[in-house]
This record gives structure tokens, sequence and C-alpha cells, in this order.
């Protein structure tokens, strides 16, 4: 069990660590995890099953 909301949120990587992953993550593809269509896309690309034809 979490004991902080810091080790709920991030797992017990520091939020230093998570911002600079994210950025890194943006300038890598192109996509912004704070816009809500990029973030679907980037949930859809880790969700989908590779052996589907969609």
């Amino acid at each position: 069990m979490p004991r902080s909301l810091h080790e709920l949120v991030y797992g017990g990587v520091h939020r230093n660590t998570v911002r600079k992953r994210s950025t890194r993550f943006a300038e890598m593809t192109g996509l912004d995890l704070d816009r809500t269509d990029d973030l679907i896309v980037v949930w859809w690309l880790l969700n989908r099953d590779p052996g589907s034809r969609a």
C-alpha cells in the first residue's frame, strides 16, 4: 500500500524524473501528453493488439 500520495501518483519515482521523461517523450515523438488527442493516441498505441488488422 502506498505510504503517500506521491507514491500513489508517481510510483516512487521522483516528480522531476517524471517531468524530464515526459518532456523527452514529447521531443522524441512529437506527442504532448497534456493534449487529450495525443494522450488518446499514446493509450491506443500502448494497448492495441499487434496481431489485429485495425
